[in-house]
């Protein structure tokens, strides 16, 4: 059984970076995802045509090499994908 989780979403905190007693590097950073809101089958929009969203917020943390990638390219309003497990 597989346990993969895909989020397309926007960094909405600068990510940090933080080293462990033991040497490893952790990144941590929040993500928020937005769906289209829906209600009784149909997007709900709003009085100008334009539809409503949910925002979920998500905890991402990536360690060592990827980390310190990230830590130097994103900060906030940047728009990643990221690949992992729950």
């Amino acid at each position: 059984m597989q346990n993969i989780v895909i989020l397309a979403g926007t960094i909405r905190q600068a990510p940090e970076t933080r080293t462990t007693r033991s040497g490893t590097d952790v990144t941590r950073f929040r993500l928020v995802t937005a769906r289209p809101r829906y209600s009784e089958g149909r997007v709900v929009r709003d009085e100008k045509g334009y539809r409503v969203e949910d925002a979920e917020w998500h905890r991402v943390v990536a360690f060592n090499g990827l980390g310190r990638t990230i830590q130097q390219y994103c900060e906030s309003g940047t728009k990643v994908l990221v690949r992992g497990r729950i």
